[in-house]
């Protein structure tokens, strides 16, 4: 499955990596032919390996190192609307939704979800593969709807997490995804 921020990497011919730990995601996912020029910038110099090589390595504080650069670069839009953009995603969502094999297809959970919860209804996802089909698929209304827990990936944040979202927001309706895929048919999996 491509999702959308692969298909940024696929057009990009300069990356700029500020802050970037290849642990969070994997060079070789979005640089497999090694082409793309990298401009590594962080507090620490780059890990390098054959799919990370940074043609310019700032090391730097990195928000100093960015402010210092805003002014030197400038905005190019690309060419490819956001809504080709959005009806892929929408696309990618559809694929499967109304599906009613065993096991359901994590479109067609997300595709339900998504139908019965509110703009302001919040999800909170545990870490796991369906993280990745959360982040990629479930469209989030209003900022601060859909909580992931990214960086260090806390396991087990969905229900803690849904509790302290319904404590501060006894209106909305909270959802908790937690729970993970067995080995068993993961060809979908990125």
């Amino acid at each position: 499955m491509r999702d959308a921020i692969s298909c940024g990497f696929d057009r990009a011919d300069l990356i700029i990596a500020a802050g970037y730990d290849p642990v969070e995601y994997a060079p070789e996912l979005w640089n497999p032919d090694r082409r793309k020029t990298i401009v590594h910038i962080d507090f620490t110099p780059a890990e390098v390996d054959q799919d990370y090589q940074p043609a310019v390595e700032v090391v730097a504080d990195v928000r100093e190192a960015l402010e210092l650069l805003r002014d030197l670069v400038s905005v190019r839009r690309d060419p490819t609307p956001a809504r080709v953009l959005h009806d892929w995603i929408l696309s990618e969502l559809l694929h499967g939704a109304t599906d009613d094999g065993f096991p359901l297809k994590p479109q067609r959970i997300l595709h339900d979800l998504r139908k019965v919860l509110g703009p302001d209804d919040i999800v909170v996802s545990d870490v796991g593969a369906h993280k990745l089909w959360v982040a990629r698929l479930f469209q989030a209304m209003n900022p601060n709807t859909v909580i992931i827990s990214n960086g260090y990936a806390a396991m087990g944040i969905a229900l803690p997490g849904a509790m302290a979202a319904k404590m501060l927001h006894p209106e909305r309706r909270v959802v908790a995804v937690t729970g993970a895929r067995s080995g068993r048919g993961r060809r979908d999996l990125p």
